[in-house]
């Protein structure tokens, strides 16, 4: 017999996470989602709370290399962490934090456009070298093979 166990996991909690963080804060934490969300429609955030009570915002991304930044409230100090636990931040305001999270999903993207037109000219220059290269250089021997022929005629 199989059975398939379903664990529910309680909304109210998200409740009163959200409760945990002030409203200046949660505007603030609003803000960098919106400037996140204009490059990532897909993007969405919620909120919980450490196993010591302590407020955190989640924010998730479809577009960059960090899919999820969790920003901590800990002792007066705010921490963000990407999905892997590596510290993105941790500054004595959410503010400066804030800025410092937009500035570097705004080097992500420009990384990512870097990387993306780097790949576009690797291509260009492997099609070059594979197709067209070995293609001129069967023209010229074949002007070679005639050209003593066309020179005979003229």
């Amino acid at each position: 017999m199989n059975h398939t166990s379903v664990i529910p996991f309680p909304r109210a909690h998200a409740a009163q996470s959200a409760a945990a963080w002030t409203q200046a804060e949660m505007q603030d934490l609003l803000a960098l989602f919106a400037v996140h969300v204009r490059s990532d429609p897909a993007a969405s955030w919620d909120v919980g709370v450490t196993e010591s009570g302590d407020p955190q915002f989640y924010l998730s991304s479809t577009r960059y290399d960090t899919e999820c930044v969790c920003i901590s409230r800990v002792g007066g100090r705010y921490i963000a962490l990407d999905d892997s636990g590596v510290p993105l931040g941790d500054e004595a305001g959410l503010k400066m934090l804030a800025a410092r999270l937009t500035r570097g999903f705004a080097r992500t993207r420009a990384g990512a456009v870097f990387a993306r037109c780097f790949l576009a000219l690797a291509a260009a220059r492997l099609m070059i070298e594979e197709k067209i290269e070995p293609l001129v250089a069967e023209t010229a021997e074949h002007l070679d093979r005639l050209a003593p022929g066309l020179m005979a005629l003229v």
